[in-house]
C-alpha cells in the first residue's frame, strides 16, 4: 500500500472500504476504513504521510504498522493518534489501528 489511494497497480483488498473523506494536517493524512470479515464490518483509521504522488511512486511502497490498543481503548484515542501521526509525519510510515 503506497498512500490511501487505490490505483490499478494497487488495488484494495477483497472487503476493505473506505468511510468518509480523506483528512490532512501538516505531513500527514488521516482516513477511515472498514474490512469485512465473516459478514462483520471491523472500523478503522489509517495515517500516511502527506508526499505528492510522484514522491510516492520513486521510493516504492511503504511499510505498514498496526496499531494495538487495550479493551478499553479504541482506534481513535490520544495515544492511537499521536503515535499514527507521529509515525506517518516524522518516519514516512503508513499506520493503522482497528476496533475489534
Amino acid at each position: 500500500m503506497t498512500s490511501p489511494d487505490a490505483d490499478a497497480n494497487h488495488p484494495l483488498p477483497p472487503g476493505f472500504s473506505w468511510r468518509g473523506d480523506t483528512t490532512a494536517e501538516v505531513g500527514v493524512r488521516e482516513r477511515d476504513f472498514a474490512i469485512e470479515v465473516d459478514g462483520e464490518s471491523i472500523p478503522g483509521v489509517l495515517w500516511s504521510p502527506d508526499r505528492a504522488p510522484e514522491d510516492a511512486s520513486a521510493s516504492g511502497p511503504l511499510p505498514l504498522v498496526l496499531l494495538g490498543h487495550g479493551g478499553r481503548s479504541n482506534k481513535r484515542a490520544n495515544i492511537m493518534q499521536t503515535i499514527g501521526r507521529r509515525l506517518a509525519r516524522r518516519e514516512g510510515l503508513i499506520a493503522a489501528s482497528i476496533d475489534q
